[in-house]
């Protein structure tokens, strides 16, 4: 998972993933909605604030299939290829996070 030494961008990730609204995240943390707009532009350009919501949605769909999965004492298959296919799907958008960030950052660069 990966590390970040500002608390704040921690617990923002982890308010974002929760709300799914990096505003709403940002003023959850109690910030005002003064600015917040662009203070969450800020933040989601940040690659490692977006590793560790990616990372952090990938762990959370993983036990929510696993604890159905569970449930079923293992004769579901059905939620098996739910968690293959829901595991592609954050892994395509994880891609899709690291090349708006990777476009972002060459495009600071001109």
């Amino acid at each position: 998972m990966p590390v970040l030494d500002n608390p704040k961008h921690r617990r923002f990730a982890q308010e974002y993933v929760k709300s799914g609204n990096a505003t709403r995240a940002y003023i959850s943390m109690g910030y005002s909605k003064n600015g917040a707009d662009a203070s969450t532009a800020r933040l989601l350009g940040n690659a490692r604030v977006l590793e560790l919501a990616a990372e952090l949605q990938r762990t959370i769909a993983e036990r929510m299939v696993k604890r159905e999965i569970s449930k079923c004492d293992g004769s579901c298959p059905v939620l098996g290829d739910m968690l293959g296919r829901m595991m592609r799907v954050i892994d395509a958008r994880a891609e899709l996070l690291e090349a708006s960030e990777s476009n972002l950052e060459h495009g600071s660069r001109r």
